[in-house]
């Protein structure tokens, strides 16, 4: 408790000697106007409208313009009232009776056991592939989980706050699926050089570490097939490629070395001629090269004219 509150504060009012009183327009005499003659017309033989509508098959009929209210009501009794109806009844039965006249009929297709099946069938299985579809993005030290499909908000949020330096970030993700239970996992890489695995679909507390011992820009999962083993690689400022056991975890099985600024972008093919497995990075220092991760060799490097 406030002792010295005073309640709800608000700006304190000054006294205007000025003040004359709320503004009112001048008005300024028209010497043409004639109001005995203002809307007087011997006969109406048009009336035009201005519509804004999203629905078709509007209908305007029995306009009246009069002076005289009780007359008008009088023909509203005999005319409007009773295409309206009850509740809007009439008006429902006139707009359906409009539509079976000038739109189509449309034609309902052949219903078949078979197919209905078949559908069945095909919506079990999106539902089941959608169940383990997620979309993640960062901002600043926290990672939003998606679902890509439904939309909507985050399913959950990962805060890594606590576990970076001050002014630490995420700066790069990936999402794959663990290679045991087919259970999607998100790496997260960070400016404090480290890489953390969550589950994707829970979130939770983090399942893996990697230390890839610089700022990681990018990040790219593949499977190496001479193993068959999931493996990770992450793209650094160091301009470093590191290559990660995304099971076992641990030191980084392979860096490859070559560029000489910082790597911003991964990703990972198969040689169409081999089958093997090959990372392709791209650097600051203005070049893409080509690694067989496997081999951590030289790459074949790729400058821009």
């Amino acid at each position: 408790d406030n002792p010295d509150y005073k309640g709800e504060w608000k700006a304190p009012m000054i006294d205007n000697p000025d003040y004359k009183g709320p503004w009112e327009h001048p008005l300024i005499p028209n010497k043409d106007y004639a109001p005995e003659t203002y809307a007087k017309y011997k006969d109406l033989t048009t009336v035009g409208f201005e519509l804004w509508t999203v629905n078709g098959g509007s209908i305007f009929d029995n306009i009246l313009v009069t002076d005289d209210k009780k007359y008008a009501d009088k023909m509203a009794e005999k005319t409007w009232k009773k295409i309206k109806g009850e509740e809007g009844s009439g008006e429902k039965e006139a707009k359906e009776a409009w539509k079976k006249e000038n739109e189509p009929e449309e034609e309902e297709p052949e219903e078949d056991e078979d197919d209905d099946d078949e559908d069945d069938d095909d919506e079990n299985s999106h539902a089941e592939d959608n169940e383990a579809l997620r979309l993640a993005c960062a901002s600043g030290n926290k990672v939003f989980v998606f679902d890509p499909v439904v939309g909507g908000d985050a399913l959950f949020v990962l805060d890594i706050s606590s576990a970076l330096f001050v002014g630490g970030r995420v700066s790069a993700l990936v999402i794959f699926k663990e290679p045991a239970t087919g259970a999607p996992r998100l790496a997260c890489g960070s400016t404090d050089g480290k890489i953390r695995v969550f589950d994707a679909i829970s979130g939770g507390d983090v399942l893996l570490v990697l230390d890839a011992g610089e700022v990681v820009r990018a990040l790219v999962a593949f499977d190496d097939l001479a193993t068959g083993e999931l493996r990770l690689a992450s793209g650094s400022e160091d301009g470093k490629v590191r290559v990660f056991d995304l099971v076992a975890g641990g030191e980084a099985l392979v860096v490859l070395v070559g560029h000489t600024d910082q790597v911003y972008a991964l990703t990972a093919f198969e040689d169409p001629a081999t089958g093997e497995p090959r990372l392709v990075s791209g650097s600051e220092d203005n070049t893409a090269r080509v690694w067989n991760p496997a081999a951590n060799g030289a790459a074949i490097e790729a400058e821009p004219e």
